[in-house]
């Protein structure tokens, strides 16, 4: 039988899935309690919230190197770029519901912070319930994860660019004229209008640095 969490690992197998990831928020009934963990099937071991050598445990098949390289990833990012202080609370092991259905694909669940963390610890730029509420910080965090897969799924793979900054509009004879910095790495750009404030169009391409919207009338 299926439920809320054995669907989407199910879900997983069903569309042929190439990696699976359950992405989460934590919680303690201790309030200092913060970090990140990364967790795979334990094989029915019984171990529970404790790191398990993958020579003994790696069920489905490179869960193990999917779990490591996510969890080292997102260490990494988030305290070079966020908090050098971040909780790192390792690569453990569970007998999960959104693990123990997955056949043949790899998978982890990953528990980002912990939302029950809601003061302050000492030495900590924020609260973990603060930092999930940051756009700055979910960003870090989102990218990391897909770094992590990248790593995983082709070792030689080059990291997109980063996204331009410093986008800035002009009028050039009635006109709108946007401009950027560019990003090291990106050999062009997709640039995306929302002329009802709703939703964006399909992007329009440029290698420049700016774009003419000459479709964008003057008011708009």
């Amino acid at each position: 039988a299926l439920n809320e969490v054995t669907i989407r690992p199910g879900l997983a197998n069903h569309v042929g899935a190439d990696y699976f990831i359950s992405i989460h928020a934590d919680a303690s009934d201790t309030a200092s309690v913060t970090g990140t963990s990364t967790y795979r099937y334990n094989c029915g071991s019984g171990v529970w919230y404790q790191p398990l050598d993958p020579a003994q445990c790696d069920l489905p098949s490179g869960s193990a190197d999917f779990q490591y390289a996510v969890q080292d990833r997102f260490i990494a990012d988030v305290r070079a770029e966020w908090d050098s202080s971040w909780g790192n609370r390792g690569k453990l092991v569970g007998d999960y519901g959104e693990l123990r259905p997955l056949s043949g694909i790899p998978g982890i669940l990953f528990e980002s912070a912990f939302f029950t963390n809601v003061a302050t610890n000492a030495g900590a730029r924020m609260s973990d319930n603060q930092a999930m509420h940051d756009p700055r910080f979910r960003r870090i965090a989102a990218r990391a994860l897909v770094r992590g897969l990248i790593s995983v799924a082709d070792p030689t793979a080059v990291f997109p660019p980063e996204p331009p900054t410093h986008l800035f509009a002009r009028d050039v004879g009635g006109l709108p004229r946007v401009s950027w910095r560019p990003s090291p790495g990106a050999v062009g750009y997709r640039v995306y209008v929302a002329v009802d404030g709703r939703g964006f169009d399909g992007g329009r391409l440029t290698t420049s640095t700016s774009l003419d919207l000459s479709d964008v009338s003057a008011g708009t």
